[in-house]
């Protein structure tokens, strides 16, 4: 080595020793920083963290359980009085027994009425006498008896059954004659109805149409 060293240069040795003594004084200083560094203490300071209230749950929310099919509305098969506007039925109209009603002395006639299904009048708003609060009652009296040429035959009481609508002054519009034995008993119901006064139909505490069919007995 000491040779090797003898036979560079003097400016090329001189040169080495100058690096080497740098390099010298780089290590002996990191060896001086090295235990400096070591000895940093580190410093951790508690950090106190605001704990948040965490959000109310959703309120729960109605499942509706949905209708898979509309809803039905039913209707009676023997509705009276409907507000409606339609063709006239053809409808075979039940027997009606009302208890007899003797004409020839003044008295208030309650018919207990048994209605069959309704025909409404074209442009008539009537009502059947279950959609009322109450029947409507008889307050005249009515004259009316059997034609002379019907009792000839024997025939001392009969039963009529007439189609009628009450209206809201209480008097009688007779609409039709059904089931008439005799023809010429059509001149004696229109006689009775054009005798005839109630009281007012009232429904709800309302005057209204009542329609329905009145059965009434006639005698000699």
């Amino acid at each position: 080595m000491t040779k090797l060293l003898n036979c560079l240069p003097r400016p090329l040795f001189n040169t080495l020793v100058a690096l080497a003594m740098v390099l010298l004084l780089i290590f002996m200083q990191g060896l001086r920083n090295a235990p400096q560094a070591a000895s940093t203490t580190l410093i951790v300071r508690e950090v106190n963290i605001a704990k948040l209230t965490p959000p109310p749950p959703p309120p729960k929310t109605q499942i509706q359980s949905s209708v898979s099919s509309a809803p039905q509305l039913l209707l009676p098969q023997h509705a009276t009085g409907t507000s409606l506007q339609v063709n006239p039925i053809e409808a075979e109209l039940p027997r009606v027994i009302e208890p007899s009603s003797d004409f020839g002395k003044p008295q208030d006639l309650l018919p207990d009425f048994v209605v069959g299904q309704s025909q409404a009048l074209d442009e008539i708003a009537t009502f059947g006498l279950e959609q009322l609060d109450q029947a409507p009652r008889l307050i005249n009296r009515i004259n009316a008896r059997l034609p002379s040429d019907i009792a000839a035959q024997g025939v001392t009481e009969l039963q009529l059954m007439l189609h009628v609508i009450i209206h809201e002054t209480g008097k009688v519009e007779l609409v039709g004659t059904p089931e008439l034995q005799y023809p010429q008993l059509t001149v004696v119901a229109s006689k009775i109805a054009k005798q005839a006064y109630f009281t007012a139909p009232m429904r709800h505490g309302e005057k209204v149409k009542a329609e329905f069919y009145w059965p009434v007995r006639i005698k000699v």
